[in-house]
């Protein structure tokens, strides 16, 4: 969910007007976008129940480390949505990026590379039989070196980054489907595909786009379908598309 205020100017009487929304993402395939968690979870969740974060880490080397809440800095989890140019609309790859802060007073993270590790982040909660539920929050590539000392700084983005390849490298053959032109590309930057039909899809481009990255390529076909791209917690690429609605 997005809330947004527009602003609207009558120029008979020169006056602003401002109009709060609520920008509302839906998901256009069969895998449903929604939290996957037990009855108990989303009860305790609605009495306001602790939520902890747990993460797994392949680092480069193969090693994999396993954090629990203890690790992470009071407050050192944050996940945000961004498209390329921070703006919202149709035919917009939407990326999540992952900021971490693990304490490492003792230094018991300092032998590590974090480097072009992977994450799995989890979010958790303790059921009433004391073991740990644990819901996925995402699939993240550390893309830039850490930040060290007593407080490591880890920042990574979701799969989205892997479309940022050139779109030569593409054997699509053209004409092609809007279907076909996102399938391939999903397919060729190793992103599972998550739904099966949307509008448009059989919509028809009658050449291939030249001096392009693959995200360029899904955008430019998501704006033709009239949706948004967006990878999902399990790492499944899904189209989303918003409805807006207006606040008294």
């Amino acid at each position: 969910v997005l809330y947004i205020k527009l602003y609207f100017r009558d120029f008979e009487n020169s006056k602003w007007y401002i109009c709060l929304g609520i920008i509302v993402f839906q998901c256009s395939g069969d895998k449903s976008n929604m939290i996957s968690a037990s009855k108990e979870f989303k009860e305790k969740l609605k009495r306001g129940a602790n939520l902890v974060n747990y993460a797994d880490i392949i680092l480069s080397n193969g090693k994999v480390l396993n954090l629990t809440y203890e690790d992470f800095m009071i407050g050192g989890c944050d996940i945000e949505d961004k498209t390329t140019d921070g703006k919202f609309g149709v035919g917009f790859c939407v990326g999540k990026t992952l900021s971490i802060r693990l304490e490492n007073n003792d230094e018991r993270f300092s032998e590590y590379d974090f480097y072009n590790s992977i994450i799995y982040l989890y979010i958790g909660m303790l059921m009433d039989d004391g073991k740990i539920e644990k819901i996925g929050k995402g699939k993240y590539y550390v893309t830039i070196p850490e930040t060290t000392g007593e407080i490591i700084k880890i920042d990574a983005v979701d799969g989205m980054f892997l479309l940022d390849r050139d779109y030569s490298q593409s054997s699509t053959s053209y004409p092609a489907t809007l279907q076909r032109i996102i399938s391939d590309a999903c397919l060729d930057c190793g992103i599972p595909i998550g739904f099966h039909q949307f509008d448009n899809m059989n919509f028809i481009v009658q050449t291939k786009p030249e001096s392009v990255t693959y995200r360029q390529v899904l955008s430019y076909a998501t704006q033709i379908a009239g949706y948004n791209a967006r990878i999902d917690n399990e790492g499944y690429m899904q189209l989303i598309w918003y409805n807006t609605i207006l606040l008294d």
